[in-house]
């Protein structure tokens, strides 16, 4: 009796040690799971808090003087649409929101430069030199090369405008865990930008 007792120990053991990875997996799956989907929350909270100044952006987007200055880049943005397939409305878009097409605009927190306000890496990623950022047509060139660069690898202009306002590997994890860019607040204003530009263009 002792002896099956003693044999029942030693197979609830093995058990117990072949399970071990298993358990260590699916918990580690289950932390990785919850880990996006509290970024995802967070996510979702941020744009409620936003939401409110889009309107505000848009509306501060399109006055006569930041159309004024943004008929001045008219023709480089031709230029890039014609070299890399994008819409050139979508360019005018992002540049409109992203600058107010104010060619001596601030860099941005993370060392974003001109009109497009494109990151050094970025540019350096698709081998533009970003010592020609503040330069308008270099800046609208590699940013509409970036956007096509990205619209080829994520399949569609929407995840192209959230990678390239969230960076691509951020973005890649968040579409994984289900999250649609068009929920996305800079997305939406892109669009929106987009649609007024259509209605009304220049």
């Amino acid at each position: 009796r002792r002896e099956k007792m003693l044999r029942k120990m030693v197979f609830v053991a093995l058990i117990g040690i072949l399970a071990t990875p298993i358990v260590i997996a699916h918990f580690a799956e289950k932390a990785q799971i919850k880990a996006a989907t509290t970024k995802l929350a967070l996510l979702f909270e941020k744009e409620r808090q936003e939401e409110k100044r889009t309107a505000e952006v848009i509306a501060s987007a399109f006055t006569p003087r930041i159309k004024q200055l943004c008929a001045e880049h008219a023709k480089s943005i031709q230029i890039a649409t014609s070299q890399y397939p994008v819409d050139p409305i979508i360019v005018t878009a992002v540049i409109r929101i992203e600058s107010a097409c104010d060619k001596n605009v601030k860099d941005g927190r993370a060392g974003e430069k001109g009109l497009m306000q494109i990151k050094p890496i970025a540019a350096k990623h698709i081998k533009a030199d970003p010592k020609y950022l503040m330069i308008p047509r270099h800046n609208i060139q590699t940013g509409t090369k970036y956007l096509w660069q990205l619209k080829k690898q994520f399949g569609g202009m929407d995840k192209a405008l959230f990678a390239w306002n969230t960076g691509e590997t951020a973005a890649r994890k968040l579409l994984a865990a289900g999250y649609d860019p068009k929920n996305n607040l800079y997305v939406r204003k892109v669009n929106l930008a987009v649609q007024n530009l259509q209605k009304s263009p220049g």
